[in-house]
């Protein structure tokens, strides 16, 4: 048996180390009012989204500045402020990339060459390289636990959309129902309206039959 990390983790680890970096700048910033402030407190997921799907030539609109910006133009704003958040920044879009063409080479590359800066992300590099068995085996295998993670997300928003279970027999068999009988309950409710479409045309025909005898 071999342990394979979750891709989405490994991504999701430098994601949190960018977004730490990003509120520890922001709360350094005295003038609320400022562009500055109001670019990364208002628009946090540009700066957390894979440049790969962001469109560099053309420009777009950032809330809380209200005015358009080239996304590379919005960056060196902030580059220009923090060089921890520019390299941190820098980092998670390498992992990014290298996840997406599946570059175990690449990954390492990462690792080796990166200086650390006192920021969030130092604590990311480390945990990388404690687990970088784990990790080589999540790039270089297919499995993921995705689909169990879905079905765990799934379960706790039954549970939330009922406001909790008094009776967990129930909560158990309300699960069942939702995840794992779909195809049976949509069989028995076809079944059900069929049935229950005869049963009216059977009193129709009959009503009709009395009328006419009366």
């Amino acid at each position: 048996a071999q342990i394979i990390i979750d891709r989405f983790h490994i991504i999701q680890l430098a994601m949190k180390a960018v977004q730490s970096t990003r509120i520890t700048l922001q709360r350094t910033i005295n003038n609320k009012r400022s562009r500055v402030y109001k670019l990364l407190k208002s628009n946090w997921q540009f700066f957390i989204t894979d440049q790969s799907k962001i469109d560099s030539t053309q420009p777009r609109w950032f809330k809380g500045i209200n005015e358009y910006l080239y996304p590379q133009d919005a960056l060196q704003l902030i580059f220009g402020l923090s060089p921890k958040f520019k390299q941190d920044y820098k980092i998670y879009q390498a992992v990014l990339r290298a996840q997406r063409s599946r570059s175990f080479d690449e990954f390492s590359v990462i690792l080796s060459q990166y200086k650390h800066s006192h920021s969030a992300m130092d604590q990311v590099i480390l945990t990388y390289k404690k687990n970088l068995k784990s990790i080589r085996n999540a790039f270089l295998q297919k499995p993921s636990n995705g689909r169990i993670e879905g079905i765990n997300r799934r379960i706790k928003q039954i549970g939330r959309t009922a406001y909790g279970y008094g009776n967990s027999l129930n909560y158990f068999f309300r699960i069942r129902l939702q995840l794992f009988n779909r195809k049976h309950i949509n069989a028995s409710f076809i079944n059900l309206l069929t049935k229950k479409t005869c049963e009216s045309d059977k009193i129709i025909r009959f009503t009709s039959y009395i009328s006419q005898t009366l």
